[in-house]
């Protein structure tokens, strides 16, 4: 995978500043550490830097298209990119190398703005385009590769990462102090908004024009467009149907000139990913995997006896507290943002052991969020029941709640008695709601319920719902993780295929008698171990509540939390926030909104503090980076 940069002036007789485009270019590096290039065309300019996947010799970017006159810094892998390069054969285009790179220029120039249509794959782009002097921005569906915008009264960026954007001199450097809330209770912002003001991911499944005549966005697709659940199928012909997509779609992510392998936890989503790849992979698959000395946290019995099943090499790691403690701040550095979830820092240590033997990687992450896979899918459903009852039944419900704590029972007495976009908006929160009224002093709703979808279903809207927030983070998250060590993270269950044929599962089929994920596991019985295939949803659990208490490896970070600079940073309500502390260290458990507030102070000394242009980091005595000049480069 790779990393890229565009700058547009909006002053076009303004040429790019090639220095400032070469630092923006070099800082991700670690995207791509093979090669590095910028071009620059008076306002207009492209950076690049190359993770060799395919074409290894000639496949160097930015490039240049048939004609000349269309350059592109792309980031991504067209997996249908031979079947498309075959059409343009016939049509007259005459290629130079064998990469996908090529092939999608080659696309643009000959169906215009409509060749994303034929994309099968994950991409971010930014084609220059010299015949009319415009630039074209692009994303693909899921948003799978990231790609993140400033739109500067002078000057637009778009990059990979938003580090690269800080670089710019005019950029944004300051917090979004009015999401604090949000992040707390979901570890993450609703839409595409990013913890940086002014900063925004590009939306997914869409396209930006810039040219002299002004810009224009395209949304090219999106979850709510294709969401169906009205077609008719039964269970038994939804299980063959998404048997036959998964298939195919492992099948064309093999595509490599590199070694690859899988990320295997021996849940069903990795272990349908292992089986169908270890199927068309000739000679050794590598499946990689984290354990932990914690055994109800340990998953690597179930990760072993799938890879014994199918014959895959079980390659594993054991995630350690004091090296989860040394690697967290550099996480945040690559998340560019507050960490959301703890595994963050093991995705990272598992990448790059990974990277000492495969360069690509299969994943199973997306299928939770198609399929109905996490609990509160299951919660939601019960909800929905509930609610044609009657609201007497809701009332009866909610008394054993009253004095509950606890994500479930918050849940579920917030969401009792309220709206459809109420219930939606809060499904995915982490933190409790009056921890997070505690600590913020105010609410973490409002912009999310603003975006909940109306129409059809309940559960197809959540899904949809999901799809455009929670599942954008995740993503966000494995990108940046294996990114992190120049490894290329592929998502099989996110072909879009599978997502338009998910998004038109009724729900009776997609969860009948709240049994989740049912046509996953049905399809999965012949691949995989039955006790893989009935598993819970586990996740990837990290026990960082016990590490924080007494002299654990991460102690240090409720002491950082009690000191004077984070107090008077004015973000939290200190009474609180100190309550919390003392609360947390004598038993009771707040390591929900602790891990949350905890990632937003190391973000904001990593990411915010000085002017936020430097690239040298300082180390304190206790092992926590702070930035000398705001952004910072971790020493690797």
């Amino acid at each position: 995978m790779c990393g890229i940069v565009a700058t547009f002036n909006k002053d076009r007789g303004r040429p790019v500043d090639p220095t400032r485009l070469a630092a923006m270019t070099e800082i991700l590096r670690h995207r791509g550490p093979d090669q590095g290039a910028i071009l620059v065309d008076g306002p207009i300019g492209l950076g690049h830097r190359r993770l060799s996947v395919l074409d290894l010799e000639l496949g160097l970017q930015p490039m240049a298209g048939p004609s000349g006159a269309t350059w592109i810094a792309y980031n991504g892998e067209v997996y249908n990119y031979r079947e498309i390069r075959k059409e343009l054969v016939s049509r007259g285009v005459r290629f130079k190398t064998t990469s996908d790179t090529e092939v999608v220029l080659a696309s643009y120039e000959v169906f215009g703005l409509e060749f994303v249509d034929r994309l099968n794959g994950m991409f971010a782009f930014a084609i220059l385009d010299q015949r009319n002097g415009s630039l074209v921005l692009g994303r693909d569906r899921l948003g799978i590769k990231p790609l993140y915008v400033w739109d500067g009264p002078e000057t637009l960026i778009a990059a990979s990462e938003i580090k690269a954007i800080l670089l710019h001199p005019g950029a944004p450097n300051r917090p979004r102090e009015e999401a604090l809330a949000e992040y707390v209770a979901f570890r993450q912002l609703s839409g595409y908004r990013t913890m940086f003001d002014g900063i925004e991911a590009m939306t997914p499944g869409s396209l930006r024009v810039l040219g002299p005549d002004g810009s224009k966005v395209i949304r090219y697709w999106s979850p709510g467009a294709v969401a169906d659940p009205s077609v008719s199928t039964t269970p038994q012909r939804s299980a063959t149907d998404f048997r036959s997509l998964i298939e195919s779609s492992v099948e064309m992510q093999l595509v490599s000139d590199v070694p690859l392998g899988t990320f295997n936890s021996g849940g069903l989503d990795s272990s349908v990913v292992t089986a169908l790849a270890k199927r068309h992979v000739p000679g050794i698959l590598r499946s990689f995997s984290v354990g932990f000395a914690e055994e109800s946290y340990d998953e690597r019995p179930h990760a072993r006896r799938l890879a014994s099943h199918v014959g895959a090499v079980q390659e594993e790691i054991v995630g350690d507290p004091q090296e989860f403690a040394r690697d967290l701040p550099l996480s945040i550095w690559h998340h560019d943002e507050p960490l959301n979830h703890a595994n963050s820092v093991f995705i990272a240590l598992l990448s790059r052991f990974a990277k000492e033997k495969v360069t690509v990687v299969l994943t199973g992450e997306g299928s939770d969020e198609l399929f109905g896979g996490y609990p509160r899918y299951r919660l939601v459903r019960g909800l929905e029941k509930i609610r044609r009852w009657g609201t007497g039944l809701e009332r009866l419900v909610a008394l054993p709640l009253v004095f509950s704590r606890g994500r479930k029972a918050d849940l579920i007495r917030s969401s009792l008695g309220r709206s459809d976009a109420h219930l939606l908006a809060d499904n995915a929160r982490y933190t409790p709601d009056l921890d997070v009224h505690a600590v913020c002093g105010g609410t973490a709703l409002g912009e999310r319920m603003s975006r909940a979808p109306n129409g059809r279903d309940l559960m197809t809207r959540l899904r949809v719902f999901e799809i455009e927030t929670y599942l954008h983070n995740v993503l966000e998250r494995m990108d940046k993780m294996t990114m992190s060590a120049g490894l290329e993270a592929r998502v099989p269950f996110l072909d879009h295929r599978i997502v338009e044929f998910a998004l038109r599962l009724p729900t009776p089929v997609l969860m009948p008698f709240l049994r989740n994920k049912a046509v996953v596991r049905d399809a999965a019985a012949a691949l995989v171990p039955p006790t893989n295939v009935s598993r819970s949803k586990s996740g990837f659990g990290v026990p960082v509540g016990e590490w924080m208490r007494g002299n654990g490896s991460l102690s240090h970070l409720l002491e950082m939390l009690c000191e004077p600079r984070t107090l008077e940073r004015g973000w939290w309500d200190r009474a609180a926030l100190l309550r919390i502390v003392e609360e947390h260290r004598s038993g009771v458990d707040h390591s929900e909104v602790l891990w949350s507030l905890a990632n937003c102070e190391l973000w904001a000394r990593l990411m915010l503090e000085g002017e936020g242009r430097g690239i040298r980091l300082t180390r304190v005595p206790d092992g926590i980076p702070v930035a000398a000049h705001g952004v910072v480069v971790p020493q690797t």
